[in-house]
């Protein structure tokens, strides 16, 4: 069922980096498409009754915020960034440092060393 929902929410920001790719103002196709990348990610915990729609305020923006740094960094000809499971204390101590302390360096550090990874040696 969350697999289900961020494939569905996943499509939906393809669409989105395409238009910006093609020229649509990045900042407006985001603010058009975020309810609807939000709707589709946890649409399915609410169809099950996981999750009551009306609470869906606020539910795991993790997700989310990497579907929207994904979505500026593929719209300016990035790779779409994954953060590796086996990485995520890492992930998770830079976002801190970022989020309390302002210190964005070791968060952008993470993320660069992420963009570089070689998925046809990772598999």
């Amino acid at each position: 069922m969350a697999a289900k929902g961020y494939f569905e929410a996943f499509k939906l920001v393809k669409e989105a980096v395409r238009s910006a790719v093609s020229g649509k103002d990045a900042a407006q196709t985001l603010r058009d498409s975020y309810p609807d990348w939000y709707r589709a990610l946890f649409s399915e915990a609410g169809k099950a009754g996981l999750l009551e729609e009306h609470r869906l305020a606020g539910y795991r923006n993790g997700r989310l915020a990497r579907f929207v740094m994904n979505f500026f960094l593929a719209s300016a000809g990035y790779p779409w960034t994954i953060v590796r499971t086996a990485r995520r204390t890492v992930y998770m101590a830079a976002l801190e440092k970022a989020s309390t302390g302002g210190n964005i360096e070791p968060f952008a550090r993470f993320i660069l060393e992420e963009m570089q990874v070689d998925w046809q040696k990772e598999k």
